[in-house]
């Protein structure tokens, strides 16, 4: 650059009515020539530096629209990927629900409290002996929600209360219900009879105050002419689960009100009247015309998936994921002013090319790694198994492929809280690794389900020798919600090339061999090939 301006200072553009010629440098005494060249000088800088600038804004312009091509439909998978483990979520419940509530139903308990002698009568009914064991058998179901449901109650077929529980403190005889057969759960959950759960639409709980759902089923065995319901009502906070990703919110809303009744991180108040903002989430998934997909909701975008009513679940929703819309492309530039533009031209174009290449850097790594656990994902892990078994196709030698499911995972979670179970999971995969050989490799495959690949193996016993150790290891306590507990596990073993020389055969076999372990008495187990 600096030869250019030399240039120019040592040279002048001299005008005539009929054209432009160049002359040497002449001898400047008096500094006026010097002026005109230094004039000229910058107006070329000028004009060199608006050019740099436009094309420098135009190239900023195209990497930001490079970048927002990549980071759109990435976005897009991401919410459907995480509205989708929240509708898993949701339904397991309902699923978990309808089971429990139908087992707390067999009690003999509740049968025992109507074939009492003189049980129809409410004074006697107050002093039932059996009404202890009712009592106690609910406890037991809500030590199973510790902390979720709001309260559970035994309801005469007259709709009068038996016996009710609130937040684990039982409620005294005159604070009885007389009449629970005008709530919204009573007439249905008759009408279902015995061996059907009814789950009712969310409402505002007068006992508790909070959103609850509600479940409920009639008792089965009891005498000739009697009908009784046990009911119990859970928080919809219980299904605020929060994302890995802060930017992600999960919301529930009523399809039939257009209500949030349930957001993650926030407090959600059921008013008669949803906001505007939800009316519009709402309306614009019922244009889609589908049950499921993603669309831009204001400055939103959506992931969505209807839930629709049945027979015995009264729950009309959408569980949607949302997160903020990508502000990319042409219009966020034309708001700054040319001269600013141009000023911060080469500025803008190092930061886009930056962030491009850190954005991808970050997709590539979020891609195949686990969120919670930072441990490889199952992506990764059908990665390095299919390395593996090509360098074992040229080399020889056999590659071991490990599932492992630990038992009743799920009572953590319920008994001391999903951040408890967070917390164990963490844990799990460096007590694994400190008993693997160096090469082998772990990772998560979802919920509380590892897999462990172990290339050159030599043979079963080197696979169940590391199997043991692994089970070993766990067993060992763990410090979780300030408590210690010990981790069971089941883990199910295939080798190539006894059991497949592919990756997904490989996984179907240990799959079924640690489900095989898990109905067994071993807790490891070889799937023979079929």
């Amino acid at each position: 650059m600096s030869d250019v301006v030399l240039l120019a200072s040592r040279a002048v553009w001299v005008a005539s009515p009929t054209r432009l010629t160049f002359r040497p440098p002449k001898p400047d005494t008096f500094g006026v020539g010097r002026s005109l060249r230094l004039n000229g000088s910058l107006a070329w800088l000028r004009l060199g530096a608006l050019v740099a600038g436009v094309v420098l804004v135009g190239a900023s312009v195209g990497f930001s629209i490079v970048s927002g091509s990549a980071a759109g439909p990435a976005l897009d998978r991401e919410l459907l990927r995480e509205d989708r483990k929240q509708v898993e979520a949701v339904s397991k419940y309902f699923d978990r629900a309808r089971d429990l509530m139908l087992l707390e139903a067999q009690n003999p308990a509740f049968a025992d409290f109507y074939n009492a002698p003189g049980a129809r009568t409410e004074k006697i009914a107050a002093r039932n002996p059996f009404l202890e064991d009712a009592v106690h058998s609910l406890a037991y179901f809500e030590s199973l929600y510790r902390g979720r449901i709001g309260e559970i109650c035994f309801i005469d077929h007259s709709g009068a209360e038996n016996a009710r529980l609130v937040r684990e403190q039982r409620a005294a005889n005159v604070d009885l219900s007389p009449n629970e057969s005008r709530n919204p759960f009573f007439a249905p959950t008759l009408a279902l009879g015995a061996g059907q759960v009814y789950q009712a639409a969310a409402y505002r709980s007068p006992d508790t105050h909070d959103i609850v759902i509600s479940n409920s089923t009639v008792l089965p065995g009891l005498p000739a002419g009697q009908n009784a319901i046990v009911h119990f009502e859970v928080s919809m906070t219980s299904f605020a689960d929060i994302s890995s990703d802060p930017s992600i919110t999960f919301l529930i809303i009523d399809a039939s009100t257009g209500l949030t009744i349930s957001e993650s991180g926030s407090s959600v108040v059921f008013d008669d009247v949803a906001p505007a903002d939800q009316h519009d989430v709402l309306a614009e998934l019922a244009r889609s015309g589908r049950g499921d997909g993603v669309a831009t909701v204001g400055n939103r975008r959506v992931a969505f998936e209807h839930l629709e009513r049945t027979p015995s679940n009264a729950n009309d929703w959408y569980v949607v994921a949302a997160a903020p819309a990508l502000d990319v492309g042409l219009a966020r530039y034309f708001a700054v002013r040319t001269l600013v533009l141009v000023g911060a031209a080469l500025a803008l174009f190092v930061l886009a090319l930056a962030s491009f290449r850190s954005y991808q850097r970050r997709l590539e790594q979020a891609a195949m790694t686990d969120p919670l656990t930072g441990l490889p994902n199952r992506s990764k892990l059908c990665d390095q198994v299919k390395q593996e078994l090509a360098t074992r196709r040229r080399h020889g030698g056999e590659v071991a492929v490990m599932v492992i499911d630990l038992d009743r995972f799920k009572e953590v979670n319920d008994t001391l809280g999903h951040h408890c179970g967070d917390q164990l999971l963490v844990a799990i995969g460096p007590r694994i690794r400190s008993v693997l050989r160096d090469g082998d490799t772990i990772a998560r495959l979802g919920g509380d389900e590892f897999g462990l690949l172990l290339p050159g193996i030599r043979g079963p016993a080197e696979a169940i020798d590391i199997a043991d150790r692994v089970l070993a290891k766990l067993r060992e306590p763990f410090l979780v919600g300030g408590s210690t507990r010990e981790v069971e596990a089941s883990i199910g073993i295939a080798i190539a090339p006894q059991h497949g020389d592919d990756y997904t055969e490989l996984l179907q076999h240990a799959d079924k061999a640690m489900y095989g372990a898990k109905l067994g008495a071993q807790r490891v187990r070889f799937q023979t090939r079929v």
